[in-house]
Parts: structure tokens; sequence; C-alpha cells
């Protein structure tokens, strides 16, 4: 089982690369606000990054909503690109919360799973990221 998860995340991430993945976006929280919102969608093997700023220890909670149930995404360390300690395994959740474990930009990658991917399908997203 872990090998087959090993594979899924190497071709995920030669994938990700080669697909021409898109320049990350910021997420904008409004003065005084701890939360922010983002809307887009995804093609293929295309994949939608954002970013945002957090200190260590500091409380987050991630939700990607969509229509298309094979859209999930990916809590990586921009600096190792690294899934985050803690973090979900690409492709397994829709929903997650949890503490960071340095300061610094994080990065979400919003990705269709590979059945859907080759497909060719589009999956518009919303994605709300709060910071406690």
């Amino acid at each position: 089982m872990r090998k087959g998860l090993g594979v899924f995340i190497f071709i995920w991430l030669f994938l990700s690369l080669a697909s021409g993945a898109r320049a990350a976006e910021r997420i904008q929280f409004k003065s005084g606000s701890n939360s922010g919102t983002v809307s887009g969608s995804v093609k293929g093997y295309d994949m939608a990054s954002y970013l945002f700023g957090a200190k260590a220890g500091q409380a987050v909670t991630i939700r990607l909503s969509s229509k298309n149930r094979f859209l999930y995404f990916n809590l990586v360390d921009p600096a190792t690109s690294n899934t985050v300690p803690g973090a979900p395994s690409p492709g397994t959740v829709t929903e997650w919360s949890g503490t960071l474990p340095k300061s610094g930009d994080y990065q979400i990658d919003v990705f269709l799973m590979r059945n859907e991917a080759r497909r060719g399908k589009t999956a518009p997203f919303t994605l709300d990221l709060t910071i406690k």
C-alpha cells in the first residue's frame, strides 16, 4: 500500500511540473479578517496554486468545495516542495484542519484526480482558508 502511495505522489508531482501549472496566486484577507476565499477552476492535468503566509503554531482550516467529487488539494511548503508534515496525503481530502509547523509561506495546490484529468474534465471550485 505504501509503495502505491509513493508511486501516486511521484506521478502527481511529475504531471504537476509537466502540465505547465499556473503561477501561484496569493490569497488575500480583508483587513481585520482571519479568512479568505478564492474561486477558480482546473482542467485536465492543470493545477491551481495559492499562497498564504502564516506563523508557526497557527491553526489552519482549508475547505475545497466543488461539484466534481474528484477534485482535491495538497498543502505544500514551497521552500522544500514537500507536503507539510501532518497535512493530508495528496488526493485524499477536500477539508483539513491542522497546526502549521513553521512560519512562512505555504502553498495549496488544487488538482483533479488522474481519472478525471485524463478525460480533460473541467472543475470549478471555491477554496476557503481560515487561519487562527
